[in-house]
């Protein structure tokens, strides 16, 4: 894991491959809701020390087709199911630096699932994922967690276990509370999407910069560094 970085706002990416990354499409949105410039994104790892070990820029990035930013603190459902973006590293991360992590395959993991945003190895020292629970699936892609979301969590992944190690189930996207206020977190299924965002990011030029566009401050979007969700409980549980 390490962090998304652009001016002022911080998210948390995932290296999936050597020279590409994952992370919650929100973060490449100002809070107007427009595009950052993909050159002007940074990702750093390995902060031991506190200052990073490895810094790449950026020089492309897609997100998915049914993510639609209208600015502001919040989510709805649809934004929430859909997420998800990838970004083209100008320079692979050798496994030294930094280890790929995959995809969990199954879409019913066990319940338990652990929370790991670049905020722990930035204060702690070490990125230690956080246990918390997978309490629901909702129509439409969505998943609800009791994992309490820190700073820079926007992005961060979601892990399950799956054949002895850690793999990336979801992603945070919005924060929230239930009814008694106990945090929750808001995620959404991931593999499809990153199986059309990599053949997509294959093919893609990068976004131009455009008269108005900003740098990410999209890290900092509500409670614990990530959007509030709008109207909860309105997706439907699944069966």
């Amino acid at each position: 894991m390490g962090r998304l970085r652009s001016g002022e706002g911080y998210c948390t990416g995932t290296l999936i491959e050597a020279d590409i990354v994952l992370t919650a499409a929100h973060c490449l949105h100002d809070d107007d809701g427009r595009p950052v410039v993909p050159q002007g994104v940074w990702f750093e790892v390995g902060f031991g020390s506190g200052a990073p070990a490895v810094r790449r820029g950026v020089t492309d990035w897609v997100i998915s087709p049914g993510y639609s930013d209208i600015g502001g603190i919040e989510l709805d459902e649809a934004m929430i199911a859909n997420d998800v973006a990838l970004l083209r590293l100008s320079e692979a991360i050798p496994p030294e630096d930094a280890r790929p992590i995959a995809l969990h395959p199954s879409q019913a993991p066990g319940k338990t699932v652990y929370l790991a945003p670049y905020g722990d190895a930035l204060h702690r020292g070490a990125s230690v994922p956080r246990s918390c629970g997978l309490l629901a699936r909702y129509a439409g892609g969505i998943l609800l967690f009791d994992c309490k979301a820190g700073y820079g969590a926007s992005g961060a992944p979601i892990l399950a276990e799956q054949g002895g190690g850690l793999r990336i189930l979801s992603l945070v996207s919005a924060t929230g509370t239930d009814e008694e206020g106990a945090a929750r977190v808001f995620g959404m299924e991931l593999t499809t999407h990153v199986v059309i965002l990599k053949d997509r990011l294959t093919r893609h030029a990068a976004p131009p910069a455009r008269a108005g566009t900003n740098v990410l401050s999209g890290g900092a979007k509500g409670a614990g560094g990530a959007r509030f969700v709008r109207a909860p409980g309105k997706a439907a549980p699944k069966d």
